[in-house]
């Protein structure tokens, strides 16, 4: 739908899902925000780009308000801990 120009209507298509390998030995370059803020960030530079044609669904709060983030964050993060790869060089 999206590729014709058109938005989904239903209200659970928009969820985004990111699924992060983070390597042991890694750290982010701002220790100011966590991982969740920094992947977020991306998902509302995405959803807020003129070119981006989904339509975001996710509300601030489900339960009372139903406030839509308008950015659809924040997304739902999966991170699994891998090991460090080693190069032969270093």
């Amino acid at each position: 739908m999206c590729a014709e120009g058109h938005r989904p209507i239903c209200q659970d298509t928009g969820i985004v899902n990111v699924f992060v390998k983070w390597g042991m030995d890694c750290r982010l370059d701002d220790n100011s925000r966590s991982m969740q803020e920094v992947i977020d960030e991306g998902v509302r530079r995405a959803y807020l780009h003129p070119e981006n044609k989904l339509r975001a669904s996710v509300l601030a709060d489900p339960a009372f308000t139903r406030r839509n983030t308008r950015d659809n964050t924040p997304c739902v993060l999966h991170v699994e801990m891998v090991p460090a790869i080693r190069s032969s060089t270093g």
